[in-house]
């Protein structure tokens, strides 16, 4: 069975697209880099769901991407969700199911411009993959 994901946010918002190996501009860094996550544009503060059950792998925190939880969900596919609140609900070790609040939106200085929204990456064999190809988008 394929894996489909749950939406990470309730209300959102797409913001800039997963752009794979091309590279896309970014106004907050006034340059051309790759985006390889999507961003969920969303109120500051709006819960950050687990997309599919896994184990919290890491929880880590920079000034530059804010919060970032690691969910593993095998060995070789993982969801990383950047620019959360410091306050996360979650904590390396924990087991979470899809829809499991683990943080909340918040503004961080590497996609200033970008305004409050979750960074949502898809980690697959170690590489960033499209994360839109996870998710079943017709019922939106």
């Amino acid at each position: 069975d394929p894996i489909v994901f749950t939406l990470p946010l309730e209300t959102y918002t797409l913001g800039t697209d997963y752009s794979g190996s091309e590279f896309v501009y970014s106004a907050t860094l006034k340059e051309f880099t790759q985006h390889t996550g999507v961003d969920f544009k969303a109120e500051e503060g709006a819960s950050v769901l687990a997309a599919y059950e896994g184990v919290v792998e890491s929880v880590t925190y920079s000034l530059l991407d804010g919060a970032t939880v690691v969910i593993k969900h095998n060995d070789e596919l993982f969801t990383v969700y950047s620019s959360l609140a410091e306050e996360v609900h979650v904590e390396a070790g924990d087991r979470v199911k899809a829809g499991d609040v683990i943080g909340t939106v918040a503004t961080c200085y590497n996609e200033l411009l970008e305004g409050p929204h979750l960074h949502f990456e898809v980690l697959y064999q170690n590489a960033a993959v499209d994360p839109m190809e996870y998710f079943v988008l017709s019922e939106k």
